[in-house]
């Protein structure tokens, strides 16, 4: 179930981005009274014809965010996380993913608790990543084919520094080695949270 929730997370995070993009144009913005951070705004955006409305806004620490009706992201200095919460049809149950981004994506299924349950790796095409993970100096531990492994030490990505992985087969970077900086992994998992708290409320019009 984990690697399904995680891959459309992935979806999700990849399927509008952010208005930073190029060729997008910033048709209107307003202040919204429900904002995760009081200078939230609904912002309108056209890009390639396509019209659509996010909300941005910039945390207290100055990271700069956006949530759209399907995912949300958040810049945290030194690293990019993608967030999204969905409801599963199958058990009513809502699941929730942050997704680090780099050159390799690692997706984190979050618990109800909000806690990280699962892992799962993804080279810069969204192709699986298998092959052994280690956070900051715990033991290493190997993923299943899928590039997934359940997380037994839950508190060691909220407090860790970094993600060491060892794939087992060439990525197109060309890299069997890489390491992901968890810098922002708290202000991600807030956000998360208030997603989660917020599911079907949020207004985008």
């Amino acid at each position: 179930m984990f690697r399904k929730v995680l891959l459309c997370s992935l979806a999700l995070a990849f399927g509008i981005g952010s208005a930073a993009a190029q060729g997008v144009t910033v048709k209107s913005k307003r202040p919204v009274s429900d904002g995760w951070f009081p200078n939230e705004q609904l912002v309108v955006i056209e890009r390639s014809g396509y019209i659509y409305s996010e909300r941005r806004g910039k945390t207290s620490e100055g990271y700069d965010y956006w949530i759209s009706p399907q995912a949300a992201q958040i810049e945290t200095g030194r690293q990019t996380w993608g967030a999204s919460c969905k409801i599963d049809a199958m058990d009513d149950k809502t699941y929730c993913t942050l997704i680090l981004i780099d050159k390799m994506k690692a997706s984190i299924a979050l618990s109800d608790m909000g806690e990280p349950s699962a892992l799962c790796l993804y080279f810069s095409d969204f192709t699986p990543a298998s092959g052994m993970v280690r956070i900051d100096k715990l033991v290493a531990e190997q993923t299943d084919r899928q590039g997934c492994m359940p997380l037994q030490a839950a508190g060691a990505i909220a407090t860790g520094k970094s993600i060491l992985i060892h794939t087992d087969q060439m990525g197109p970077d060309y890299q069997f080695e890489h390491q992901l900086s968890l810098d922002g992994y708290k202000q991600a998992s807030h956000l998360v949270s208030h997603l989660r708290a917020n599911m079907g409320s949020l207004s985008f019009d």
